[in-house]
């Protein structure tokens, strides 16, 4: 006998196995068989149907309620394979499109097949799954949904399917001792752990407050260890690694593909490492969009509205420029964007090093702790905290009119660090270190986000750059392209530049919304007006013009051509009185 032979004889041994009944439908060595009786003698009839087809386990997705099922089934007498498939495809009809996959489902066995799966899978095993991460609300109360639930109160078991490996792996001991050694006492690195242990406080408090999701952006360059601290934060949730579905992905990715890496995420960390490596030209839409939580609405093949993905939680990113440096003039996207550039995260290569090595081996014990503790003391106990933490940062933070929407923000990292500190990790996180750091960024943030001197400083430069186009105290008009009216003294000029020509201006300059700027510059003194109104109306060339009036308590072109404009002090005060006359 050949070797070919006797393997195959034993595998045809092994095939052989106990038979089940299910009903008058049998399974036997393979093979499915239906039991029936003669019509005319009553005699018992086994008739064998086909190759052997039946449900191995069910499966529940906990968000959608829908319910697929495992089916097992002889390929050809060689080996059992398995095929997963939605449920309704166990009618008859849909049963013969599984032909292709080698199924003995032909040939009009499928209806005695489908009669059969539909005894048979009530004794099939079912398990629950979940796509979702982080947390979600039940008949029992609150739950965090990780590698698997996590509740106070018992619920169905469920596992985690979906693309991020949230699985734990090492030891808690060995993170704890890294922690230990390695940040504690550094207060930017304790900073960035804190940042990853936000995006449940954030996932939560949104349950109950409408909350943006907070993001971070960690630039410099290459030796500032930037990484190791993007690492370092996504360690408690899960795999500190760009790499086998880590909680670390890249801004190489579409703005698409980034969009679904946070779809149903209320409660675990993500960073998006590199921007630079991003093919966004600009960042804007994509900074609002994720702060927002929510993807654009689309339609389907059908013209219907496809489901649209929803999130909230932390997102922190790193890059070697500021996000900013690609973005519109938005004053809006600095209070949704929180950068931190150029500090020094680690103390040397060596120490990330080490924290990279150690990180990413023992990785995902300590988010769940945390967790745990949190649903220990309940929504209400961590809410009560943020509102203390956030009229301390009202109280201490500087001042600005977007006080209380950074407050607001700022407050939920000091919330964390405290409920970690409180926590069974008992970390001793330093809060006050953590508050100067977070104090020194707005500081610097408040000065980018001053739209108004912004906008006066840019428009000084093209106004400069320009000037040719610009009709000057009783000079003449320019013939080709004229932006408006300048009138210059010696400690003072008025730039009069025609409404089109500065939104053009501001459009070049990335500052999108006109009218949000001509408000900053108004409220600061920078625009000349009229009564109740943003506008100025002047005089070029004996016509009525529209303008925005802006005024520098400086003769701006001092020291560029200094022959051509001084002028003498009696020139000034005749420069004043004729504008007068021309708005009276």
């Amino acid at each position: 006998m050949s070797k070919q032979r006797m393997s195959l004889k034993k595998r045809a041994k092994n095939s052989q196995s106990a038979p089940e009944r299910y009903g008058n439908f049998e399974v036997r060595n393979g093979y499915l068989y239906l039991h029936s009786k003669d019509k005319e003698t009553n005699a018992p009839l086994c008739e064998k149907v086909a190759r052997i087809v039946k449900v191995k386990e069910k499966q529940c997705y906990v968000e959608s309620k829908e319910v697929e099922v495992v089916l097992e089934f002889n390929f050809y007498d060689r080996k059992m394979k398995e095929i997963k498939v939605s449920r309704e495809q166990l009618q008859s009809k849909e049963l013969v499109n599984l032909m292709k996959y080698g199924m003995d489902v032909g040939n009009g066995k499928a209806k005695v097949i489908a009669a059969f799966l539909d005894k048979q899978e009530g004794s099939a095993p079912i398990h629950y799954f979940h796509n979702e991460l982080g947390w979600g609300v039940a008949e029992e109360g609150m739950l965090y949904k990780h590698h698997e639930i996590i509740s106070e109160d018992e619920c169905e078991c469920s596992i985690y399917h979906g693309n991020l490996n949230i699985q734990p792996n090492g030891t808690l001991e060995n993170w704890l001792d890294t922690i230990q050694n390695e940040v504690i006492g550094n207060p930017t690195l304790e900073l960035a752990l804190t940042m990853g242990f936000t995006a449940p406080i954030v996932g939560l408090i949104t349950k109950q407050s409408q909350m943006d999701t907070l993001l971070f952006h960690l630039y410099g360059n290459s030796t500032t260890g930037k990484s190791t601290a993007a690492c370092l934060a996504v360690s408690p949730f899960g795999k500190p690694s760009i790499q086998g579905d880590g909680l670390i992905r890249s801004w190489s990715a579409t703005g698409n593909a980034m969009i679904k890496i946070l779809d149903g995420n209320y409660g675990v960390p993500i960073v998006f490492d590199e921007a630079s490596m991003s093919q966004m030209k600009n960042f804007t839409n994509f900074i609002y969009q994720v702060a927002e939580g929510k993807e654009k609405a689309r339609m389907n093949k059908e013209c219907r509205l496809r489901k649209i993905s929803t999130w909230c939680t932390t997102l922190i990113s790193t890059g070697e420029h500021s996000l900013f440096e690609k973005t519109n003039e938005n004053v809006g996207l600095r209070v949704r964007a929180f950068e931190f550039g150029n500090i020094s995260w680690t103390k040397n290569a060596t120490s990330a090093d080490r924290i990279k090595d150690e990180l990413y081996h023992n990785y995902g014990y300590a988010g769940i702790e945390f967790v745990k503790y949190v649903l220990e003391k309940g929504q209400e106990y961590v809410l009560n905290k943020w509102k203390t933490w956030t009229d301390y940062c009202t109280e201490n933070l500087p001042n600005s009119q977007y006080l209380e929407r950074i407050s607001r923000k700022f407050s939920i990292v000091l919330t964390t660090a405290e409920l970690v500190n409180e926590s069974s990790l008992s970390l001793n996180l330093d809060l006050d270190a953590i508050f100067s750091l977070l104090n020194e960024a707005e500081k610097l943030a408040l000065e980018e986000r001053d739209i108004a001197d912004k906008a006066l400083n840019y428009i000084k430069e093209m106004v400069i750059a320009h000037k040719t186009k610009f009709k000057v105290n009783r000079g003449s008009t320019p013939q080709n392209e004229c932006y408006g009216k300048i009138n210059e003294t010696v400690s003072r000029t008025e730039v009069m530049i025609l409404t089109e020509a500065f939104k053009k201006l501001l459009h070049e300059g990335g500052f999108s919304n006109p009218k949000v700027v001509l408000d900053a510059l108004k409220q600061k003194g920078y625009l000349k007006t009229e009564t109740n109104k943003n506008a100025y109306r002047t005089n070029i060339d004996n016509k009525r013009y529209r303008t925005y009036c802006l005024v520098f308590n400086e003769n701006i072109f001092e020291g560029i051509n200094e022959d051509v404009h001084a002028l003498s002090k009696n020139d000034e005060d005749n420069e004043e009185i004729s504008d007068l006359n021309e708005l009276e």
